[in-house]
C-alpha cells in the first residue's frame, strides 16, 4: 500500500497544488494537520482536503481557529493570521476543523501532528526530545 503523508499546508494553495501535481499515484493520502495558518487561501485549502476526503488530523493552527485562548502561545504574526482566518473561513469550515482528531493509528503506526507525547503542540527540535518521545 502506498500512502502519501501531507502536513503543514498552512493555507498555501500554490504549494499544495505543486505537491499534488508532483505526487506519484498513491492508494491513500493522509493529512497530519495545519491545513490553515500563515497563507492566504484557507478556504480553498480546506475545501480541497475535504473534497478529497483525506483522513486529517488537527494541527496547532487548526486548533487555534476553534480555541482562540491558545493564541497566547503564538507569535504576533501567527496570531494575527489565525484571527483573520476565523473571520474569513466560514462556520462550516470552522466546524470541520473543530471535529478533527488529534491522532490516528494506521497500519500500527501512530499518526500525530506534533509528537507522541503531545499530539498537537510539542515541537521535536532536537534528539533529546525525539528520544524522550520514543520511550
Amino acid at each position: 500500500m502506498r500512502i502519501a503523508i501531507l502536513s503543514d499546508i498552512h493555507a498555501n494553495w500554490h504549494a499544495m497544488e505543486a505537491v499534488l501535481r508532483d505526487c506519484p499515484p498513491v492508494d491513500e493520502t493522509i493529512c497530519l494537520g495545519d491545513v490553515v495558518g500563515y497563507g492566504g487561501d484557507p478556504k480553498r485549502c480546506v475545501d480541497e482536503v475535504t473534497h478529497r476526503n483525506w483522513p486529517t488530523l488537527v494541527g496547532n493552527h487548526d486548533r487555534a481557529c476553534t480555541d482562540p485562548e491558545i493564541l497566547e502561545w503564538f507569535n504576533d504574526d501567527a496570531a494575527s493570521v489565525v484571527r483573520w482566518t476565523i473571520e474569513v473561513i466560514g462556520d462550516e469550515r470552522l466546524e470541520w476543523l473543530r471535529g478533527l482528531p488529534d491522532s490516528q493509528v494506521k497500519l500500527e503506526v501512530l499518526l500525530v501532528h506534533a509528537s507522541p507525547r503531545d499530539h498537537i503542540y510539542e515541537y521535536v527540535l532536537d534528539t533529546a526530545v525525539a528520544q524522550a518521545n520514543l520511550e
